[in-house]
Parts: structure tokens; sequence; C-alpha cells
């Protein structure tokens, strides 16, 4: 999961925006009931002003 961190990191500091608050990592897709990782899909919100 680091490069899509990285990845609005870059985003945030190249538009000169300012991130607060958590980050929500929400799981769209249990692990448990899909043994294939390559179908897993995560959300990730940054809240910024």
């Amino acid at each position: 999961m680091a490069a899509p961190h990285e990845a609005m990191d870059a985003y945030i500091k190249a538009n000169n925006l300012e991130h607060h608050t958590n980050v929500v990592e929400e799981y769209i897709t249990d692990p448990g009931m899909e043994p294939d990782s390559t179908k897993w899909l995560t959300r990730i919100i940054y809240f910024i002003k």
C-alpha cells in the first residue's frame, strides 16, 4: 500500500494542498472471503484543504 500513499503525498505537495486528519482506508473486498490478492480492492481517502 506504500505506492498509493506516496503518489498522494506527491500530488498534495505538487498542488500546494494541505492534508489534514487521518487517512481512511476502506476495504471493499474482504481478504477473508477472497483468497486471490489480485482481486482485493481498497478505497483510500485523503482529506485535504
